[in-house]
């Protein structure tokens, strides 16, 4: 029963797929952690045994020369604050330099007062006080907060770093 003139195709017949079991035969796989929980322990304990601690330096030891040389007298930096008074006159206000005994009216002359007095060799400054030096700026009555401001910038263009308002 075939037809001469008729080619019959076939269409593949497709089998259903067994699904797989991923599922190992023992259960699911679980991570043992122990063994690397002890290695880390291990580690940590190697770690601090051969780690050398060393404690922080003291003294230098240096060796002095024996022999006594001539001392030079150096005089001995001032303890006192640098005191910047601040007076009310008729136009303006003065700022009075009490260390080095000058009157100025203006911010610039004051900054440049308190260079003069400052030591600090990278500047080319020769003066007594230090840029860490104290600087008390003394506010008198009827003065505004402008020239508070003005005179604690002034002390600050002059690079020092400790300035303070005095209690009035």
């Amino acid at each position: 029963m075939s037809d001469a003139g008729h080619t019959a195709t076939q269409e593949p017949v497709l089998m259903p797929r067994r699904r797989r079991d991923r599922t190992p035969v023992g259960g699911p796989i679980r991570l043992n952690l122990t063994p690397m929980i002890d290695m880390v322990f291990q580690l940590l304990i190697y770690f601090v045994v051969t780690a050398g601690f060393v404690a922080d330096e003291g003294a230098l030891t240096t060796s002095m020369p024996r022999e006594t040389g001539e001392s030079k007298a150096v005089a001995a930096l001032p303890q006192e604050p640098l005191r910047i008074m601040l007076k009310k006159i008729p136009g303006g206000v003065t700022m009075r330099l009490e260390n080095a005994g000058q009157t100025v009216t203006e911010v610039r002359a004051l900054t440049g007062l308190l260079e003069a007095v400052q030591w600090n060799p990278g500047k080319g400054r020769v003066g007594a006080f230090r840029p860490e030096h104290p600087v008390r700026v003394e506010v008198g009555r009827d003065v505004g907060w402008e020239a508070v401001v003005n005179a604690l910038g002034a002390a600050a263009a002059a690079d020092y770093t400790r300035v303070e308002i005095a209690q009035p």
